[in-house]
């Protein structure tokens, strides 16, 4: 479909390799298959596989479905060694703990959302149905300026740190774990 086409695009540009695991996109916990349990076995099963250092989802209180059951899936995963946060989305639904500055990478991460073309309104078009009419981008700056302001790290992106924050502080860099919401 379109979202994979353009995750696929970001990913080759950025010489990185996606895997997709065939899930339904928009129907995650709704349909046979793809139940709570069911990723729970994917997701461990992939973990084993990859043995990442670093896990990032999206937080079990995300606005869209799909998101929000991957969120409680990863919540829900004894993930060991594995550290693993929870990105808090350009809306944020939970409470913050840990910060990673984004200034160096700020342009960086704009072209890279822009190759998700289908999720930002074209030239003219219609911002009624976006929140507060601001479209991801506009939406994802606000949030990195306000959370920046708070910890001092100039352009800072929020996240639940979960399993392991002081591995991610290591693995990352620039970051800020305040074990308490700011």
């Amino acid at each position: 479909g379109t979202r994979r086409g353009e995750a696929e695009q970001a990913f080759a540009a950025h010489g990185l390799h996606g895997r997709f695991l065939g899930l339904p996109d928009g129907r995650l916990g709704r349909v046979e298959g793809c139940g709570t349990r069911d990723l729970e076995r994917i997701v461990a099963k992939e973990l084993r596989r990859t043995r990442p250092g670093l896990l990032l989802g999206p937080h079990e209180g995300d606005s869209h479905p799909d998101h929000a059951v991957v969120g409680r899936v990863l919540a829900a995963l004894d993930l060991g060694q594995v550290a693993c946060l929870h990105w808090l989305g350009a809306e944020p639904s939970g409470r913050p703990n840990f910060f990673v500055g984004v200034v160096e990478v700020y342009e960086a991460k704009r072209a890279w959302i822009r190759f998700h073309a289908s999720q930002l309104p074209g030239p003219g078009g219609s911002r009624g149905h976006l929140p507060r009419g601001l479209d991801l981008l506009e939406r994802a700056r606000a949030r990195e300026e306000r959370y920046g302001r708070a910890t001092g790290l100039g352009l800072a992106e929020p996240f639940l740190a979960k399993a392991r924050p002081e591995r991610v502080c290591s693995l990352l860099g620039g970051c800020l774990f305040t074990g308490e919401d700011v």
